[in-house]
């Protein structure tokens, strides 16, 4: 049981680090250019704020996009791209070229209806690959400066952890070379005694 509670605890600490890291970085990011999408190189994390894309994602997921070609995007593809000054992941249902431009026609698929303007390939962030259920709810809330403190306190829990687990090992291996000690005492005091009497 102390095993699997051990393994538990190193999968949410380390979840946990990485997830401060990514908003660390997004934080950064931003803080560097306000049209820069938080991201860490061409990768990209998102928190999902609806259900227009049910149920692919839904509210308060992270996604993850990666920068792609526009010209390897095609119908049926799932795009970040931006709107106005918001961003928008909606799936691709048609693709139009217009003047050597080229446009996706897009729509939520939780949606009843396609996206009303046609979004230009110079607006598009990223392809959506996969998603981390819930844990945009996390990137949300360990934003910036939050996110740096609860780094540097998770550090400090894995130092002062493993120094204590480290000092334990020792002041046990020390009580066992005691203890030994003491019974190679004890065994040649017996040998003494038993030449005193002979």
């Amino acid at each position: 049981m102390k095993k699997f509670l051990k393994i538990v605890e190193n999968v949410v600490l380390c979840i946990l680090i990485i997830l401060s890291i990514i908003s660390v970085g997004s934080f950064i990011s931003s803080k560097i250019s306000k049209d820069t999408v938080p991201g860490i190189g061409n990768v990209k994390f998102l928190s999902v704020l609806s259900d227009s894309m049910t149920p692919t994602f839904k509210a308060y997921d992270l996604i993850i996009d990666i920068e792609t070609p526009t010209d390897k995007l095609k119908s049926g593809d799932v795009i970040t791209f931006k709107k106005s000054n918001t961003l928008v992941t909606h799936r691709i249902v048609d693709v139009q070229n217009n003047n050597s431009e080229v446009f996706y026609k897009t729509k939520g698929d939780a949606n009843n209806v396609e996206d009303e303007k046609l979004v230009n390939s110079k607006d598009v962030v990223g392809k959506y690959k996969f998603k981390l259920p819930y844990m945009g709810l996390i990137i949300t809330i360990f934003k910036g400066p939050i996110a740096l403190a609860v780094i540097w306190i998770l550090i400090l829990y894995v130092i002062i952890k493993e120094t204590t687990a480290f000092i334990k090992e020792k002041n046990k291996k020390l009580d066992g070379d005691k203890y030994l000690e003491a019974s190679e005492s004890e065994v040649i005091n017996d040998t003494t005694n038993d030449i005193d009497i002979n």
